[in-house]
């Protein structure tokens, strides 16, 4: 094999012979590969950017959302408590004045003896368990309105987290809780 070796007097390029000739390329040829490199990545950066706001958006569009459907299970929680609590109370009306009625027709005095202590026991329970009603539905709504504040923050997070305002206050640290939200979680 017969290796070429170039005539005295001319100028060596560099690089190999084999994977796409010389490397002795001019300046402005380098320039414009460094611009092209540049743009390439200042269009991943912007592509990326705009990931990054559209999860963002989508996120805080998604837990509006679901701060508005537990703020209205809070509401609806309310309502059938309420309800509840006054079936509840005449429910025991209705029985108070039958076992008023059956005394009466038996002869007996509903306002003394045995007949007013089973309505004073009847009316005792029918208030306790309306009281246990309506303690259950507020706190079947006070874990709707937790709900609805905790999607409400993490909406108001979901752009933050991946951009965050360098010019406004920092976020707030990991095992923080903002002051809105603390002692929702605390016993």
């Amino acid at each position: 094999m017969l290796i070429e070796r170039p005539q005295p007097g001319t100028p060596r390029a560099r690089g190999h012979r084999h994977v796409g000739g010389p490397i002795d390329r001019g300046e402005g040829e380098r320039h414009y590969i460094a611009a092209i490199g540049i743009a390439i990545a200042a269009i991943g950066a912007a592509v990326s950017t705009y990931g990054a706001v559209s999860a963002g958006q989508q996120q805080q569009e998604a837990a509006d959302y679901n701060a508005k459907v537990a703020r209205n299970q809070a509401a609806a929680a309310r309502e059938a408590a309420a309800v509840a609590e006054a079936d509840e109370r005449a429910q025991t009306q209705r029985t108070l004045s039958a076992t008023r009625a059956r005394a009466a027709a038996s002869g007996l005095d509903p306002n003394e003896g045995s007949s007013l202590l089973a309505e004073m026991e009847t009316a005792s329970i029918g208030e306790l368990n309306a009281r246990r009603i309506r303690w259950a539905g507020e706190n079947q709504m006070k874990g709707y309105q937790a709900e609805a504040q905790l999607q409400a923050y993490q909406g108001t997070q979901g752009t933050s987290r991946r951009l965050p305002h360098w010019r406004h206050e920092p976020a707030h640290g990991h095992g923080q809780r903002p002051e809105h939200l603390r002692g929702l979680c605390e016993a």
